[in-house]
C-alpha cells in the first residue's frame, strides 16, 4: 500500500463536513509507515496535491492551508465544513483557548440574553 493510497482510505473514513487536518493524517502516516514527523508532512503534503489534481476523492474539498473537508451533494448545493467541530478543535480543544462572553453566561443559564457572536 502507497501513502497515497493509505492517505484516500483514512479520508474517506472522516464524515462529510468533518475537517480533516494535514498533521493528524501525517501522524497516521508516521506511525503506519514508520517515518520520521517531517518525512511524513511532506509525503501527506504531496500526497493531497496528487488527491485533489487527480481527484482521485471527487468530494473532497480545500478549507485553508492543513485542512481538508468532505461535502456531499444536496438540492441546495454542496455542503460545506462544520464550522463549530472546526472550531472546537482549532480553538479550544488543546487547551489553546476557551470562550467567554454572553455566549458562556447564556448556556450556563446565569443570563437570558441571547448572543449573537461567540468570544473565544
Amino acid at each position: 500500500m502507497t501513502y497515497t493510497e493509505f492517505i484516500i482510505n483514512k479520508i474517506e473514513d472522516h464524515c462529510p463536513g468533518a475537517p480533516i487536518f494535514t498533521s493528524d493524517l501525517a501522524k497516521d502516516v508516521s506511525d503506519a509507515f514508520h517515518l520520521d514527523i517531517n518525512k511524513a508532512n511532506a509525503a501527506v503534503s504531496v500526497a493531497i496535491k496528487r488527491i485533489l489534481e487527480r481527484k482521485q476523492v471527487r468530494n473532497l474539498r480545500f478549507y485553508q492551508k492543513g485542512i481538508y473537508y468532505l461535502t456531499e451533494k444536496t438540492p441546495f448545493g454542496e455542503t460545506g465544513i462544520d464550522k463549530e467541530a472546526l472550531i472546537r478543535r482549532k480553538y479550544l480543544t488543546p487547551d489553546i483557548g476557551y470562550e467567554t462572553g454572553l455566549s458562556v453566561l447564556y448556556q450556563l443559564g446565569l443570563t437570558t440574553q441571547i448572543p449573537n457572536e461567540r468570544t473565544i
